[in-house]
């Protein structure tokens, strides 16, 4: 599993293809996480994500998109994220504060138009 967009993995057959439990599933290998255009639906980020970034289970993850995720208001402590070199959250317009990103040395990008 290289890429996640929101919606791959609503049931176990999606469109012939078998779905992942994300709570458990191997992140490792996981380039990129878009949930944009979640519009108000999405106050925080997802569980399996949460976790994931927090036991450092995504250490190939390069861009990660939030961008449109009116309802948003924070972020977790993205330190766990060391290869992370694109976080968009354009048009967060909820968001009221980041955390500390100097711990993301490979950030090259960060996107905060319309915030």
């Amino acid at each position: 599993m290289r890429a996640w967009r929101q919606g791959l993995c609503q049931g176990w057959e999606e469109g012939g293809r078998k779905a992942y439990d994300l709570r458990t599933a191997d992140l490792s290998a996981i380039k990129e996480i878009d949930l944009s255009d979640k519009g108000s639906h999405l106050a925080a980020l997802p569980g399996w994500l949460l976790r994931g970034i927090a036991e450092r289970r995504l250490p190939s993850l390069q861009p990660l998109s939030l961008s449109c995720c009116d309802a948003l208001t924070a972020l977790p402590d993205l330190s766990g994220l060391s290869s992370l070199k694109e976080l968009d959250l354009c048009w967060c317009r909820s968001l009221t504060a980041l955390p500390e990103l100097s711990g993301l040395s490979s950030l090259q990008t960060l996107d905060l138009h319309g915030c």
